[in-house]
């Protein structure tokens, strides 16, 4: 046999390129010539089903005139190819080795189902699936500040002059500090709306949240029985300090002459002290309003909105080196110290505040 077949058969189609040698063989194939009189399927065997934006494995069987049942690769004794098939939803899509990924948008999956459309490639044939949807997942949404850019490099030292004949040569400047780290952003202020998703056979949540610091908005169908929401309104970072400048370099010690020895190599400079680092941001703010009949399963959200952390300071710069000399080099130079961290965290945010009122349908 081959080596490229030993290969495939070997990886049982690891390699996209062996696809066409296992139909040779029989491993694998496709409905071009098959009779399809049906196409069903669901997804596989084991999956729960799936929260919005989550992926799951399908399985598709195509019944045959000749009362035969073909199954998808990846199912039990499965061995037709997902190219067989093409799908199209406007709640999902399907990739090529059929996992299917639902849309995040629950507005797609209203009454716990997400429509596919499956049609045979070449054959007039088609059918639907109906991916079941839950709820019941840890989501979570994040309306954080920004973290502060970090400080400027302290500029390098000098190097030291050169000496004259018979004179050692002049000390490296010292490195410069580094600039401090800027403050990290607060925290956006977050418009929550709360209500109960009308209609539904269980209590479920429609939730909005919106950004009234950059505009940003996202939705929610949340089930309160084992699903939950965080949405955190956290303080940026504080950026961190710049590296302190290096040392610069003695200068080399001067020539000998006549009469005269030759001079010492400079000292070199010590490298500059790193940047302070940046505060934190404060910790945004949460404006709840949730309808009554939602209000006992607010405990199915929470907030979090806790100040920054301070930033790093600044490494300090490197020594300069010592200048070279005949008979002696000058002394190197000391590391710069290590930048301060600014003290702490940024404090919290306020309190959220909770409204009960009634409110229209959210989306």
């Amino acid at each position: 046999m081959p080596a490229r077949r030993l290969i495939c058969l070997a990886s049982l189609g690891a390699l996209a390129g062996c696809t066409s040698i296992q139909r040779s063989l029989g491993i694998k194939t496709d409905l071009r010539h098959e009779p399809v009189i049906q196409v069903r399927g669901g997804l596989a065997r084991g999956a729960r089903p799936l929260c919005p934006g989550q992926t799951g494995p399908l399985v598709v069987v195509a019944d045959l005139a000749n009362g035969q049942h073909w199954s998808t690769v990846g199912a039990p004794d499965g061995n037709v190819t997902w190219d067989s098939y093409g799908f199209s939803s406007p709640g999902a899509t399907v990739d090529d080795h059929g996992n299917v990924t639902v849309s995040a948008d629950p507005r797609q999956s209203r009454g716990g189902s997400v429509h596919l459309s499956v049609n045979v490639v070449g054959q007039a044939v088609g059918g639907g699936i109906d991916v079941p949807v839950r709820y019941s997942c840890p989501e979570a949404a994040h309306f954080d500040g920004a973290k502060g850019g970090g400080g400027r490099l302290g500029d390098d030292g000098l190097p030291g002059a050169p000496g004259a004949i018979g004179q050692p040569g002049g000390p490296g400047g010292p490195g410069q500090m580094g600039g401090p780290g800027r403050p990290g952003e607060p925290g956006d202020a977050v418009r929550v709306w709360v209500r109960l998703e009308p209609g539904a056979p269980r209590p479920l949540l429609q939730v909005m949240a919106q950004s009234a610091t950059h505009g940003g908005q996202v939705i929610y169908l949340i089930d309160p029985a084992g699903g939950s929401l965080t949405l955190t309104a956290n303080g940026g970072r504080g950026g961190p300090g710049g590296l302190g400048g290096g040392g610069g370099p003695g200068g080399a010690g001067g020539p000998e002459a006549s009469g005269a020895a030759a001079g010492a190599g400079g000292p070199g400079g010590d490298g500059g002290q790193g940047g302070a680092g940046g505060p934190g941001g404060v910790g945004g703010s949460f404006q709840v309003t949730v309808s009554p009949e939602a209000q006992p399963y607010l405990g199915a959200l929470r907030f979090v909105n806790a100040g920054g952390e301070s930033g790093a300071g600044g490494g300090g710069g490197s020594y300069g080196a010592g200048g070279k000399g005949v008979m002696a080099s000058g002394a190197s130079g000391h590391n710069g110290r290590r930048g301060q961290s600014a003290p702490g965290r940024a404090p919290y945010g306020p309190r959220v505040t909770v409204t009960v009122h009634a409110l229209p349908t959210l989306f």
